[in-house]
């Protein structure tokens, strides 16, 4: 959750244990944005912690497709600036389900979504932040652009 503090986690932040409970008795596809600092430790993106992909491998439990998405490498942070609205992960998500990722019929699929907003977060913070992803079952559409 946005701004928690490590002094009030029960209060103001999401147990791991509560999102892997609602993911895993979900049917269907299912996506998962993680936007925090460190966020690619879920997806096995480089980290001090020994099971990173435990995570992951939670959130792939269940029936259907699973497109997990985090903002950066386990070791680094999520860059935000006041002019983005947001952080770059979040501005690049939003850039590309408006259009940016979309095909020429305007469907934008969860193989699309994840290139443009790896290329896009990297330009916007000069290669700093490296999103990552985990991906089971088919590529699926996440939208279509009018």
């Amino acid at each position: 959750m946005y701004n928690s503090r490590l002094s009030d986690l029960e209060s103001d932040s999401l147990r791991q244990s509560d999102v892997e409970d609602f993911v895993s008795k979900t049917r269907g596809r299912v996506m998962v944005f993680i936007d925090t600092c460190y966020s690619g430790a879920v997806v096995g993106g480089r980290s001090n912690n020994p099971d990173p992909d435990r995570f992951v491998q939670s959130l792939a439990a269940g029936s259907g497709d699973r497109l997990v998405m985090a903002a950066s490498r386990g070791g680094q942070p999520a860059l935000e600036k006041p002019d983005w609205g947001n952080g770059a992960f979040t501005k690049a998500l939003l850039e590309a389900l408006e259009g940016g990722a979309a095909d020429g019929s305007g469907m934008v699929t969860s193989s699309q979504l994840f290139a443009y907003v790896s290329r896009r977060v990297r330009e916007l913070t000069q290669n700093q932040q490296i999103p990552q992803q985990r991906f089971v079952g088919e590529d699926f559409p996440v939208a279509r652009v009018r």
